[in-house]
């Protein structure tokens, strides 16, 4: 037989209640308001995916991958965490065609975007060789245009056309994508193949950092 026992606060002595399972009731409160005059400790974010890193070395992917796979990536700061809500992905060419990869012929090996933790990797894209698989394995969120236009954006630079795709990760990881402090996670792109044929091209996280 149990012991009869209560939580109670010891400033409003209200108990705490379990219900008829078993389970202690709890709520999630509001976090506290921050000291007037203090910085907040999360702050928007947004980088490009780089060669070295956000924002860092070169961010467009337009190179040959096709000897040496290159990599893109967004990977840990030393000092606070870095949340992504949204992947944003843009192949821009001339004559953009779904069964193409912006308006060159189908890549042979594909291009991926993944998740790396530490230890493994998970794809949210995987050898991707057209523009239409990028926007089929990105969950088709968002589409706008009609027909053989949908994800793209006409005349997006001249006569250049785009294939434009958004990925809410955010409806997948409540929060955001975490890639935590001082650790070896990272967003990676990898360009496994020639894409010195297209005009442009170049993936853009947005999100959150949390600086405590």
């Amino acid at each position: 037989m149990g012991i009869l026992s209560s939580i109670v606060d010891g400033v409003t002595q209200r108990t705490a209640r379990v219900l008829s399972n078993g389970a202690l009731k709890v709520a999630i409160a509001p976090s506290p308001l921050d000291t007037a005059g203090a910085l907040s400790n999360t702050k928007f974010f947004t980088a490009l995916l780089g060669d070295g890193g956000a924002n860092t070395g070169n961010t467009g992917q337009v190179v040959d991958g096709s000897v040496t796979p290159v990599e893109y990536y967004v990977g840990a700061a030393q000092d606070y965490d870095i949340y992504i809500t949204h992947i944003a992905i843009l192949i821009g060419d001339a004559g953009v065609t779904h069964n193409e990869f912006g308006g060159i012929n189908p890549l042979s090996v594909g291009w991926d975007l993944s998740v790396f933790d530490g230890v493994s990797r998970t794809y949210i894209i995987n050898k991707a060789k057209t523009g239409g698989q990028v926007i089929a394995a990105s969950g088709f969120f968002s589409p706008y245009g009609n027909t053989s236009t949908t994800w793209e954006l006409t005349n997006w630079t001249g006569s250049t056309d785009a294939t434009t795709v958004m990925i809410p990760i955010k409806d997948f990881v409540p929060g955001g994508l975490k890639i935590g402090r001082q650790t070896r996670e990272r967003l990676s792109a990898t360009v496994n193949d020639a894409h010195a044929g297209i005009t442009e091209m170049w993936v853009k996280v947005f999100g959150y950092t949390k600086h405590a």
